[in-house]
C-alpha cells in the first residue's frame, strides 16, 4: 500500500494548502502530544501528515547541498514519528474503548480517522467472534 494523500479522503483541497509544515508546528505538536497530562488526542491541522511529509522530502532533497538539513531531516523525522507513533496508541485505545468517542474522534485527521475505523471494526469483529455476541454490548 502507498503513501495515504488528502486525495485518498476526498479533499484535493487539502493538497493547495502550504505544502510543507514548519519545524516549529512538528515541535509544538510533539510538545502536546507528550504532555503528561494529554490523554485526550489534540486536534491536528487536517493536513498534518501530508505536510509533514512534503517537509521530509523537501530536507531530504536538501541534504546533499547544505548538511544541516541532514539534521533538520533526522530531527523532522524522529518528532514525527513520535508524534505518530503516540496518536496511534491513543487511537488503538480509543479503538477499543466501548465509550462514547465522538469528541475524541473528531479531533482525528482524515488518516486517523481511516486507521480508527479500522482498528475499531477488527475489534468488534473479534469481541463477536470470541463472546458470540454483538459487540457494542
Amino acid at each position: 500500500m502507498g503513501p495515504i494523500v488528502a486525495s485518498d479522503f476526498g479533499a484535493p483541497e487539502l493538497e493547495k494548502e502550504p505544502s510543507i509544515v514548519a519545524m516549529t508546528d512538528i515541535d509544538t505538536n510533539h510538545y502536546t502530544e507528550t504532555l503528561p497530562s494529554a490523554r485526550t488526542i489534540p486536534k491536528l491541522s487536517r493536513s498534518f501528515y501530508f505536510r509533514v511529509r512534503r517537509l521530509l522530502k523537501e530536507l531530504r532533497s536538501q541534504e546533499a547541498k547544505d548538511r544541516s538539513k541532514g539534521r533538520d531531516f533526522d530531527k523532522a523525522l524522529a518528532l514525527a514519528r513520535d508524534i505518530a507513533n503516540i496518536r496511534i496508541k491513543k487511537i488503538a485505545s480509543l479503538g477499543a474503548s466501548s465509550d462514547q468517542t465522538t469528541e475524541q474522534a473528531s479531533n482525528l485527521t482524515a488518516e486517523e480517522r481511516a486507521l480508527y475505523d479500522r482498528i475499531k471494526q477488527m475489534i468488534d469483529e473479534w469481541k463477536r467472534d470470541i463472546l458470540g455476541i454483538e459487540a457494542a454490548e
